[in-house]
């Protein structure tokens, strides 16, 4: 292949080709622009030579090559430094938390079209224990999705995970297009893995008055807008900015003490590694809320069970699967303090000793996440407050 050709391969620009005109090189200059080319393509190993010269006639060719470059380069750092506008509104962040989390963002190009709606992730912010995915919908044209609440219907991820999915403010409420954002919950390392993410239709609640809502109407009642399968294939790839402290503090619970391990802390959330007594609940144990007995307990699998439904109120954050009720949810959420069904309570504080509010907690025997309902500066975390003792972030 000739250098005229290999040049045109990357799109040049109109009015290039007089630079290609008697352009002949040498077959050396050939082979040495050749070499040159394959090292920047990362083809081949570069070796340190002194430099060449270079005649005149030529520094077009080469400045029109690494014009195309450089630009290249450019447009992949700026997809990947960018946050867009609607995950930025949801997570809250003006430059400077944008900045926080840039490394964190990766583009997405995952979309599916079911009988003129196409629902496509976009975006992804992520670290090691979280991911927020920005999904956006597009009804068929003439559509209006106007303000509302809004459900996916029979959404699941492949691996099995638990996550949220909210609506974003429309900026423009009489189009037909919506945003929502993915919020993962339990800790789980995303980075570098592919994620599908299957949905059967979007619905809107209907929106009923107080008086039709008192006559009897269901408030979860529904209007399918779409009804079908749609399936995305989210390829996850974006960078971790958390720093990790290993704190070695000791603190009561009702179930023995435990030793507080690491606590790993990203712009977006807490993660807490706990170990020793406290975090082994044998078969039997009944579980402590609001420094009260309750009514579950762990079985001999280590699941924790409903032993006495009438003891206990409903509460959103408890998951039931029969007669089981999921471990790895918050019992109590107040967005100020963690309170989980292990006798763990934790808090985030900053340097001006307020408590930084959270948006989803996961809790385990030996560890605790905190998704922050912003973003936060890692720098400005001062400690952690677990049962009452405070706890210095600090290397």
């Amino acid at each position: 292949m000739t250098l005229p050709e290999l040049l045109a391969l990357g799109g040049l620009p109109e009015g290039s080709e007089d630079l290609l005109a008697g352009a002949e090189l040498s077959p050396e200059e050939k082979a040495r622009v050749l070499e040159m080319t394959l090292v920047k393509a990362g083809l081949r190993p570069e070796e340190k030579k002194e430099k060449p010269t270079m005649k005149k006639r030529n520094f077009g060719l080469m400045l029109m090559a690494g014009v195309l470059c450089a630009g290249a380069v450019v447009a992949s750092a700026a997809g990947y430094f960018a946050m867009k506008r609607p995950l930025a509104q949801h997570l809250g962040a003006g430059e400077n938390e944008a900045g926080l989390v840039s490394r964190g963002v990766g583009d997405l190009a995952a979309s599916c079209t079911t009988d003129g709606w196409t629902i496509s992730a976009s975006q992804v912010v992520g670290d090691k224990t979280q991911i927020r995915v920005l999904l956006e919908v597009t009804a068929p044209e003439g559509t209006v999705l106007p303000e509302g609440d809004y459900r996916f219907e029979l959404p699941v991820m492949d691996p099995a995970a638990a996550f949220t999915i909210d609506s974003i403010k429309d900026e423009d409420p009489t189009d037909n297009k919506k945003s929502f954002v993915l919020g993962s919950i339990e800790p789980n390392d995303f980075r570098g893995k592919t994620v599908k993410l299957h949905l059967e239709g979007l619905s809107r609640y209907k929106q009923y008055t107080e008086a039709e809502l008192e006559a009897g109407a269901n408030p979860l009642d529904v209007d399918r807008l779409v009804v079908g399968d749609f399936d995305l294939t989210l390829k996850l790839d974006y960078q971790d900015t958390s720093v990790t402290y290993q704190p070695g503090a000791e603190v009561d619970t009702p179930y023995g003490k435990v030793k507080v391990d690491e606590v790993t802390l990203s712009p977006l959330s807490l993660f807490v590694k706990l170990s020793g007594e406290g975090t082994v609940l044998e078969p039997g144990t009944q579980l402590v809320f609001d420094g009260e007995l309750s009514a579950f307990q762990v079985d001999d699998k280590g699941n924790i069970i409903k032993v006495d439904p009438n003891d206990v109120e409903g509460n959103d954050l408890f998951v039931f699967h029969g007669d089981k009720v999921s471990s790895s949810m918050s019992f109590f959420h107040d967005g100020s303090t963690l309170q989980s069904q292990y006798g763990i309570g934790v808090q985030a504080v900053d340097r001006n000793g307020n408590v930084i509010p959270y948006q989803t907690g996961d809790t385990q025997p030996d560890s605790v996440t905190m998704t922050f309902r912003g973003i936060v500066d890692p720098a400005e975390v001062a400690a952690i407050i677990i049962n009452e003792v405070e706890i210095p972030l600090k290397k």
